[in-house]
């Protein structure tokens, strides 16, 4: 998306070089390719590449580098369904290598306004994981007995 984004103010301000504009345009285009790398830079170029479900842990890729960020770690879940894409930003305990908080973008509806159902289930799960529950499969609560301690 950003290489489209500037790739078009490019190819608009070579086209309008070529039928002499005047230079207020060049300056729109550079006023509206500043502000375009502003905001992505602000809610795009921070979001992992990918995240995994991997039981007790979330893997998270930035580029090649890898985390492994355990549920009982995850301090907070802020979820913003409205935005494009729908963000979700996880506050961790610790410093880590991507930092104290880990942005991705969360699964895509194919119907506009349908519920998201990963997000609160992986905050379900990640209570669980603070208190020393688990949750199995299918979402019933299995609480730790005095052997497992």
């Amino acid at each position: 998306m950003p290489t489209l984004l500037f790739g078009l103010l490019a190819g608009f301000a070579v086209n309008d070089a070529v039928h002499s504009r005047s230079a207020w345009y060049f300056l729109g285009l550079f006023v509206a390719a500043v502000m375009a790398y502003f905001f992505m830079k602000a809610l795009v170029f921070d979001l992992a590449d990918d995240v995994f479900d991997a039981g007790n842990t979330l893997v998270v890729r930035f580029g090649k580098d890898r985390r492994r960020i355990p549920l009982a770690e995850i301090m907070n879940v802020s979820y913003s369904p409205l935005m494009s894409p729908p963000r979700v930003v996880l506050s961790l305990q610790n410093d880590g290598m991507f930092g104290k908080e880990v942005a991705f973008a969360a699964q895509i509806s194919l119907l506009p306004f349908a519920k998201n159902l990963t997000i609160p289930a992986l905050i379900a799960r990640i209570g669980s994981a603070r208190v020393g529950e688990k949750i199995v499969g299918s979402g019933f609560i299995v609480r730790p007995t005095a052997e497992d301690k």
